[in-house]
């Protein structure tokens, strides 16, 4: 109950949507925790907010260990690099970590009209 009233004020305060607000409160929780060296990078300007939601979205539903463990792999390849490389970097520490969003990831990706045909 006090988790929904804590959100309800943020809500108000921002004006955004029940589910933005979810995800800001999401991503403060990562960035508090054990994403705290990626919270350090955005403060330093060393990567963009696009990339860290990247980084968090990557991490959600793992544990604090893992999210850092994977954090720690990822991190250093994407600091002054662009979104595109960031997310074929966690995409590959994904699927390296064998943490179930490899699938995921992969689903993220469009279909190129070539991707057919290349496993004949």
């Amino acid at each position: 109950l006090e988790q929904a009233a804590v959100r309800e004020d943020v809500r108000c305060a921002l004006r955004l949507s029940d589910p933005a607000v979810r995800i800001r409160i999401d991503v403060a929780r990562a960035l508090t925790g054990p994403l705290e060296a990626t919270a350090t990078a955005l403060a330093e300007g060393r990567i963009s907010w696009p990339q860290t939601r990247v980084l968090v979205e990557a991490t959600a539903g793992l544990g604090d260990a893992d999210a850092a463990e994977l954090e720690g792999a990822v991190l250093p390849r994407v600091l002054d690099r662009d979104l595109a490389h960031t997310r074929r970097v966690v995409r590959r520490g994904l699927c390296g970590k064998g943490t179930g969003k490899e699938e995921e990831a992969r689903s993220e990706r469009p279909e190129r009209p070539d991707d057919s045909q290349a496993s004949r």
